[in-house]
C-alpha cells in the first residue's frame, strides 16, 4: 500500500504557461568537469524555457559513509528521492536530470514532452534503462533514474517517502548501499514488490527516441561510459550552445540599438 499524505494542498502557478517547473541537478564536489559543462548547457535551456534552475552539491545526509563520502562521487546518489521531495513542494513540475544528461534540441518543452504523460494518473515518469534508440535487447519495464520527471501530488509525495526510508527500513534495499546503481535498484523493487507505486509510473520508451538516449533528438544522457567521453561530448555540446546563446543574444541587442537610434 502507498502512503499518500493528506495534508497535502496544491500551490500557486508560477510562469510558464501558469506552471511552475523546475529542473533539477545533483553534483557531488568531486565530480569530473563534465558535470559542469552539463550544467551550463542545462543552464541555457532552462533560461531559453523560463524554467527555474538548481544544482545541490551535497545531501543533508552526511552522517553515514553510504551516503556522504567526499572521495567517492556516485554516494550522493541516495539523496535523489530527498532533493526531489523538498523541491517538489514549491514546484508544479520537477524534472531531475543527472550530471552526465544534457539538453540537445532546445526546440522541446518541458510542458509540450512529458506533462501530457502524466495528466491523468501517471504521476512520475523514469527513462527506460536502454542506451541506444534501436536497441533491441530491452527488458520490460527496465528503468534508469538518470531523468526522472514528476507531478506534484499527493502520490508523488507518497513514492518519494517510500524511497526515502527504503535504505534505512527494507532489507532489500538495506543490503544495496553500497552497490552501483543503488538508488535505482531501489526504486526498481519498490515498483516490483507494490503495484501502488507501479501504477503510478510511466517508464519513457526508448524507441521514441527523445528522452535519455545517446541518440536522443531531445534529452542525451551519457550514463555506461567513462569520464573522458563524458567530458569531451558534453563540452563539445555545451561550446555550440553557449555560441549560439552569445549569437542571438547580440542579434537582439543591435536590432534593439538599431531600434531605439534616433
Amino acid at each position: 500500500m502507498l502512503y499518500v499524505d493528506s495534508s497535502y494542498k496544491s500551490q500557486a502557478p508560477g510562469i510558464v504557461n501558469g506552471l511552475r517547473i523546475a529542473i533539477v541537478m545533483l553534483s557531488s564536489p568531486g565530480i569530473p568537469d563534465y558535470a559542469h559543462f552539463a550544467a551550463i548547457n542545462n543552464y541555457l535551456y532552462a533560461t531559453k524555457h523560463s524554467y527555474d534552475f538548481i544544482v545541490e552539491r551535497q545531501p543533508l545526509d552526511t552522517d553515514h559513509d553510504w551516503t556522504w563520502n567526499e572521495n567517492k562521487q556516485s554516494s550522493v546518489s541516495w539523496y535523489k528521492a530527498a532533493l526531489l521531495k523538498r523541491h517538489l513542494t514549491n514546484y508544479d513540475y520537477v524534472l531531475f536530470i543527472d550530471s552526465d544528461a544534457i539538453f540537445n534540441d532546445f526546440k522541446y518543452s518541458i510542458e509540450t514532452e512529458l506533462v501530457p504523460l502524466v495528466l491523468m494518473d501517471k504521476c512520475i515518469i523514469f527513462q527506460e534503462d536502454v542506451w541506444y534508440t534501436n536497441n533491441n535487447v530491452t527488458e520490460e519495464n527496465l528503468i534508469c533514474t538518470g531523468l526522472i520527471f514528476l507531478k506534484r501530488c499527493p502520490e508523488a509525495f507518497g513514492i518519494l517517502d517510500a524511497w526515502i526510508r527504503a535504505p534505512y527500513m527494507d532489507p532489500a534495499c538495506i543490503d544495496m548501499r553500497y552497490k552501483h546503481p543503488r538508488e535505482q535498484d531501489c526504486i526498481t523493487h519498490l515498483i516490483k514488490t507494490n503495484v501502488d507505486i507501479k501504477n503510478k509510473v510511466y517508464v519513457y520508451p526508448a524507441s521514441k527516441g527523445m528522452f535519455g538516449q545517446y541518440d536522443a533528438k531531445w534529452i542525451i544522457h551519457m550514463g555506461g561510459t567513462n569520464d573522458i567521453n563524458r567530458t569531451e561530448f558534453i563540452s563539445r555540446y555545451c561550446y555550440a550552445k553557449f555560441n549560439d546563446f552569445i549569437k542571438s543574444t547580440s542579434l537582439k541587442l543591435q536590432a534593439t540599438i538599431q531600434h531605439s537610434s534616433p
